[in-house]
């Protein structure tokens, strides 16, 4: 089991104003963007791992296999630069997670 510390949200400031981005909803666009959910178990796994980071509350717990899963869609960031730049926390949250013996 792995429990990811979910950062404090940032805020990214446009021409046009700012935005706030939370981890959570980063780590859940990361999730529904991911290109190699290709079978209907994969799906049902991100499902899962979905489930998990909208009941995180400071943390998010996963099992090793939905952590996997989560870690490989954080490896293709689709964010434009200005965003991606700033979301990196989110990221090394994911990166950084705390391995938990059961």
């Amino acid at each position: 089991m792995r429990i990811i510390a979910i950062p404090e949200p940032i805020k990214v400031k446009f021409d046009d104003g700012e935005k706030t981005f939370t981890c959570k909803e980063v780590l859940l666009h990361q999730l529904d963007l991911y290109g190699e959910l290709k079978t209907l178990s994969m799906l049902r796994q991100a499902q899962k791992v979905a489930e998990a980071i909208e009941a995180g509350n400071g943390t998010i717990s996963l099992e090793d296999s939905q952590y996997e899963l989560l870690k490989a869609a954080c490896q293709q960031p689709k964010y434009i630069p200005k965003v991606g730049m700033k979301v990196l926390p989110f990221f090394d949250a994911v990166e950084k997670a705390e391995e938990v013996k059961k």
